[in-house]
């Protein structure tokens, strides 16, 4: 199969770069032709800007001297690149600083020849027979420099501070307290590999991962995936990590994380990672969950109600249904509690399996609309899938895969078979609200993930909360105590913004811009 068409044309990299060129100028008060004139002294010859350009910097070249001259929001770290020249040899440039013009860093570096790989990266995507020598070379290259990682493995001389093996364990150690046992054996391997990475001898290879959510959207890897809430939320604080060290000028901004439904797992769990950990490096200001699966023992005691016509609109269920679900709850709960006790993944695949069985397929079976209680309601299709998987859409984007999966089917079975789903995450809440604000919001028409049960974990939690006001908004109700509000969203179902724009734009606005938080 041809995939070059997959992979971004370099008219996409010149418009990224004139970009970057434009926003750093901009963000700096300098102007380009003193930047350039400037670099044309130190170089004694005219130069020209990179055909790539970093985010925050900006660098020309002169082909004449064979050397280029960068300007940086930050400095370098020189120690690291001297590292990287002893493991790398020649594939790491020759680089000085040149101290600073203006507000920025100056450095000049020796022409590393032969094009930038992103943009040649399209082409040897390229099935065509011309192609096969440069592609031999760019495999020669990648080969050599690895094994220069290993040849030189004893050349560097960073050595790992004193203790910092027996930091590591004790961190394992706070990892397993929180961890469920079926993800305890996973956590013992790592504990007995962690001596390996402090033996002499081993070669250091700098590695720059992209900087994609595994398994999102148009990301995929071909490593071990994750397959829990809690162990995504590391993935997920390193990419934010990342992200942030690579972008500094975002890292002061306010950062939100909100979601819906099932991320009712995954934003408390990042949340609580990131409010948990020492390094402020992310801007965390409060998170925010709508009509979402958080607490299992609420959540599934709450779908008979909501079924049955006490959630505010008529019943679903038939009455028989109604009485069998409500005489059968206690046993079924007792299930979901043997989960929260960490028995076995095998145990909590058992309670949802069961939990469905008699909660959802009674409901499912009348034909209505899981996301929407109202009869007759048109089905709702953003048209998201169809736009991004449209071959133009994922040329423009530079995605290197074959299309786009708002809800994977492999991924929500590899969570389910890991025992997620019936895990209970709202227990970090009030760890989360000591440090930042939380609000709770959910559509009023939705069954799946109904409004009633959201409100009864809010009220369930262990905060001492006091309403501070109960007011009716145009578009529903708000309770909002020490920090933590609850918003039901009038006739609204599982996708609030669709059913209620103007009502989620509102939430939104006032809630960031801090109007129900202290």
């Amino acid at each position: 199969m041809d995939v070059s068409r997959y992979a971004a044309p370099q008219e996409a990299y010149d418009i990224l770069s004139d970009y970057q060129i434009t926003k750093f100028f901009n963000e700096h008060g300098l102007a380009r032709n003193e930047i350039d004139d400037f670099a044309a002294n130190l170089l004694g010859s005219p130069v020209s800007a990179t055909l790539v350009q970093g985010a925050t910097s900006y660098t020309v070249s002169s082909d004449e001297a064979a050397q280029v001259v960068q300007f940086r929001h930050s400095q370098l770290p020189m120690n690291l690149i001297e590292l990287a020249r002893q493991l790398y040899g020649d594939f790491v440039p020759v680089c000085k600083s040149r101290g600073m013009f203006g507000s920025v860093h100056v450095y000049v570096a020796n022409l590393v020849p032969g094009p930038a790989y992103c943009r040649v990266r399209r082409q040897l995507f390229s099935p065509a027979p011309q192609i096969e020598p440069r592609l031999q070379q760019t495999v020669q290259d990648f080969a050599r420099f690895f094994a220069s990682a290993w040849i030189n493995r004893h050349a560097h001389t960073l050595k790992p501070p004193p203790g910092l093996l027996n930091e590591y364990s004790e961190m394992l150690d706070k990892v397993s307290l929180d961890l469920p046992p079926q993800l305890q054996e996973r956590l013992d391997e790592v504990r007995q590999g962690l001596p390996g990475l402090f033996r002499p001898g081993y070669p250091m290879v700098l590695q720059h991962d992209d900087l994609l959510p595994v398994k999102t959207g148009f990301s995929y890897t071909n490593k071990n995936e994750t397959t829990s809430s809690l162990a995504a939320a590391y993935d997920l604080y390193a990419l934010l990590t990342l992200f942030f060290t690579e972008f500094p000028e975002y890292s002061t901004q306010d950062f939100h994380i909100a979601g819906e439904s099932y991320a009712g797992h995954y934003v408390p769990s990042i949340g609580h990672k990131i409010v948990s950990e020492p390094d402020k490096i992310i801007n965390l200001k409060s998170i925010l969950v709508g009509n979402s699966l958080t607490d299992a023992l609420t959540h599934y005691a709450y779908f008979r109600p909501m079924g049955c016509g006490e959630g505010g609109y008529d019943a679903v269920l038939s009455e028989q249904a109604c009485q069998a679900i409500e005489s059968n709850l206690p046993q079924y709960q007792e299930s979901i509690q043997k989960c929260y006790d960490g028995d076995s993944s095998a145990v909590c695949r058992s309670a949802f399996s069961l939990c469905n069985g008699l909660f959802i397929t009674p409901y499912s079976s009348t034909g209505a609309d899981l996301y929407d209680v109202w009869p007759n309601q048109p089905e709702l299709d953003s048209g998201i899938n169809e736009w991004l998987n449209k071959p133009e859409v994922i040329e423009a984007l530079g995605v290197e895969v074959d299309g786009f999966e708002q809800c994977d089917d492999t991924v929500y079975l590899e969570f389910h078979w890991s025992g997620d789903w019936m895990q209970t995450m709202h227990r970090l809440i009030p760890d989360i609200l000591a440090r930042i604000p939380v609000l709770i919001y959910a559509g009023d028409v939705d069954y799946i993930c109904n409004w009633l049960r959201n409100r009864a974990w809010y009220k369930a939690l262990d905060w001492p909360v006091q309403a501070l006001y109960v007011g009716d908004e145009h578009y529903g109700n708000l309770t909002v105590a020490d920090n933590f509000a609850f918003i039901q969203i009038f006739q609204a179902g599982h996708y609030v913004p669709t059913h209620q724009p103007v009502g989620s734009l509102d939430m939104l606005n006032r809630w960031v811009g801090g109007e129900w938080t202290s």
